[in-house]
């Protein structure tokens, strides 16, 4: 028979001695990937802006591959460019911020705009596992909510950083910051000027950099990106080399300006 979007979906087999009318479940499974997959590419030709497919895990295999993943096949999907934006959470048997998760998170950017899913708890290791993935090509960061890194954004940037990710076929709501890298940005600066006290050179710094990246909007010229991202960066230097004293602010601060500069090269491959 044929769906009412075009897609063909055979009917069970009449043969009694067919081999697939006694394994209907994985049979029918097969048929309903392809109808999902043939949606998803009638979703991506009509849709002229990358949408966030939602949180998938990095497995092909219909065995391994959890049950809140429905039938989204997002490797192969990613290869077949069906998947420009996805977020990605580790299977319980691979850790996020190990060697093979993060390895798996890069490979995967080749291919599609990638955000790894990070989990709000313990702290150091969503500490520990932002500062690996900010050299890597990622689009984002999503965190799992509630989080105090989302909140404390939400609270004290002007305009939201962060993305509500729609219920999709996961239970677990999340936050995202990939669709609007400058507001991030800001958010981040602002986050990281509340960690200093206002007489510290650093906090004023950041108090200019936000008086003039702000009215801005979308519309940043990337000749005053690079001079942020430069700046941001001869800082990371300054501090690591102690020449700035921030005491126990100091690896707050330094990860707040390595992600913050990672967002800024962002917007440099954005369309």
């Amino acid at each position: 028979m044929w769906h009412s979007l075009g897609v063909k979906i055979d009917a069970i087999p009449e043969d009694p001695d067919h081999p697939d009318r006694y394994n209907l479940t994985s049979w029918r499974a097969e048929q309903l990937a392809g109808l999902v997959r043939y949606l998803r590419l009638r979703v991506a030709k009509a849709c002229s802006r990358p949408i966030v497919l939602g949180e998938v895990h990095l497995c092909d295999s219909a065995e391994a591959r959890p049950d809140s993943c429905g039938f989204q096949n997002a490797c192969s999907w990613a290869k077949e460019r069906l998947l420009p934006i996805a977020a990605f959470r580790a299977l319980p048997a691979t850790a996020e911020g190990t060697d093979q998760w993060i390895g798996q998170v890069a490979a995967m950017a080749q291919c599609a705009l990638v955000m790894p899913v990070l989990s709000a708890s313990p702290e150091e290791r969503l500490i520990e596992t932002l500062d690996r993935l900010a050299n890597e090509p990622i689009a984002g960061i999503v965190v799992s909510a509630p989080h105090d890194l989302a909140e404390q954004f939400l609270d004290q940037a002007a305009t939201p950083p962060f993305s509500r990710l729609a219920s999709g076929p996961w239970r677990t709501p999340a936050q995202v910051a990939e669709e609007r890298p400058l507001v991030s940005v800001c958010a981040l600066l602002v986050a990281t000027a509340g960690l200093l006290p206002p007489d510290n050179p650093v906090h004023a710094f950041l108090a200019d950099a936000l008086r003039v990246v702000r009215p801005l909007g979308e519309r940043w010229p990337a000749a005053q990106r690079q001079t942020l991202h430069e700046n941001l960066l001869g800082l990371e230097e300054r501090i690591a080399d102690e020449k700035l004293d921030l005491g126990h602010a100091a690896p707050a601060v330094l990860r707040n300006f390595r992600l913050a500069r990672h967002l800024l090269r962002l917007m440099e491959t954005k369309p």
